[in-house]
């Protein structure tokens, strides 16, 4: 639902701030091709 994270950014940009874990869910489960969007998600955090 809009509005029920506390914060959101890209996956890349999490890291480069110092995350030691990001959760991603709906950009994934609600793709129409999941295993691409994960691809995509991964090669943004390399």
């Amino acid at each position: 639902a809009r509005g029920d994270q506390k914060r959101v950014e890209t996956p890349g940009d999490a890291l480069a701030a110092g995350a030691d874990h990001i959760v991603v869910g709906r950009p994934i489960w609600q793709a129409a091709d999941p295993r691409a969007a994960a691809q995509s998600i991964l090669s943004q955090m390399s």
